[in-house]
């Protein structure tokens, strides 16, 4: 029923015509209640009075009521109607040096982001997401994209091998975001436009302070997660793609 009432719909300019049917209606049903002639000429004149009266007096008031709907102007249905909606622009930067193969988080730091992430983004609906991988250098994995089963397939051949270097600078990944943001990405009106930085190490690179006012000036927030534990963990060491 809650799906009907949210379909029918009453035109308001026949409320009027409402507010005087109803009262008339239980009027009529209380005068002939009362066994009043003149109610009784219109429902049951003497001339069919032979031919069942009863049936002729519900026909008559099913009738009256839906007389009394047809002039309230009803109707069923849905409305299509466009709406701006306030939509989301996300780009993953992900760390990928050494120390990502840590298994201090299980099975290892690199891929309990990767799980997140995939997670974060099977939730997500409408948005753009993007993937920036970053050690002391940065490229884009996957520009920023509503489609989900391709960032989920980039997700899958992030890895820790993908840079020879091995330190962290997060002003060469920021920057990176940055510059997709301003000068290459074709961003629709009201969107708003995010960063999540996932790092487990410290920063090696040159000062961001600049990055971040930049990035302050076009409205680009940023989200710093640290992937690890207190304790940390030995980063294992990779020959032919076994650990050693």
């Amino acid at each position: 029923m809650e799906a009907f009432f949210e379909s029918f719909m009453v035109t308001p300019e026949y409320w009027p015509a409402f507010l005087f049917w109803v009262p008339l209606g239980v009027i009529l049903v209380y005068l002939y209640i009362r066994n009043q002639s003149a109610v009784k000429i219109w429902f049951r004149p003497n001339e069919y009075t032979f031919f069942f009266p009863e049936i002729k007096l519900i026909l008559r008031g099913v009738a009256v009521i839906f007389l009394t709907l047809a002039m309230l102007g009803p109707w069923w249905g849905r409305v299509e109607q466009q709406i701006n909606q306030l939509g989301r622009e996300v780009y993953f930067l992900v760390d990928v040096s050494a120390s990502m193969n840590c298994d201090d988080i299980k099975p290892s730091r690199i891929q309990k982001v990767k799980k997140e992430i995939r997670g974060m983004v099977n939730q997500m609906k409408g948005d753009r997401v993007g993937l920036i991988v970053f050690t002391t250098d940065a490229y884009v994995q996957c520009p920023l994209t509503n489609d989900y089963k391709a960032v989920n397939l980039f997700l899958d051949l992030l890895g820790t091998e993908q840079f020879s270097s091995t330190g962290t600078d997060f002003r060469v990944a920021l920057s990176k975001a940055l510059d997709r943001f301003v000068n290459t990405e074709q961003s629709a009106q009201k969107m708003t436009r995010s960063i999540i930085l996932i790092s487990d190490g410290e920063h090696f690179g040159d000062n961001y302070a600049s990055v971040v006012e930049r990035l302050k000036q076009n409205e680009i927030k940023v989200f710093p997660v640290g992937v690890g534990t207190y304790m940390g963990g030995k980063v294992p060491e990779y020959r032919r793609g076994q650990i050693v």
